[in-house]
């Protein structure tokens, strides 16, 4: 991980897309990922988004060179998912929901809370939510895309029709890729959240 990371560091320098201000471009490790805290998880999320390029170095590395023919399967395989464009909107759509309510999250995993502060931070999550829901689309396609394109991950024309792997309801024939990205994921995980 570090030697990739190291690589990425170097070949961002050369085309000019590197910060230089002091603390940034040290090696970093991804999170790794705790069972209780719904923190863990956001920080799980934002290192991988950090490490992306390093990480699918590394997996790539493992699919070619695995010591056995299941490791190699089952690294090729993540790896496939990894780089896809429906891994990228979800895991930037789970860092924008988590980063909503991790701070409310936090608040509630504190020994001593008050209960006036905790219905006013769940309200605030709330508004924040549905701001996410009314507002945040355009911004996190942009981003996916840009993510996307950084990394050389194929992104579908949103205005085609949308080919479900497994064919559903006849009337879902003929919505757009958008609509399904928007509507059937994004809305769809919002309104969850809100309930």
């Amino acid at each position: 991980m570090q030697d990739a990371q190291i690589a990425e560091i170097y070949h961002l320098a050369e085309v000019g897309e590197l910060e230089s201000e002091k603390g940034t471009n040290q090696i970093q490790t991804l999170q790794r990922l705790g069972d209780t805290r719904w923190s863990s998880h956001f920080k799980s999320i934002c290192s991988l988004m950090r490490l992306f390029g390093p990480s699918c170095a590394v997996l790539s590395d493992i699919a070619i060179k695995g010591s056995t023919s299941s490791q190699r399967g089952d690294v090729t395989y993540a790896l496939t998912h990894a780089l896809s464009f429906d891994f990228v909107i979800v895991i930037h759509m789970m860092k924008d929901l988590m980063g909503i309510t991790d701070k409310l999250c936090q608040s509630l995993q504190q020994k001593s809370i008050d209960i006036v502060n905790a219905l006013a931070l769940v309200s605030t999550t709330k508004v924040l939510t549905q701001k996410l829901r009314d507002e945040g689309w355009q911004s996190l396609l942009d981003q996916v895309v840009c993510f996307c394109e950084k990394n050389s991950i194929h992104v579908p024309n949103m205005n085609e029709t949308y080919r479900y792997v497994i064919r559903q309801h006849r009337e879902k024939d003929y919505i757009t890729t958008e609509h399904h990205y928007r509507v059937e994921l994004f809305i769809a995980a919002i309104d969850s959240q809100l309930q």
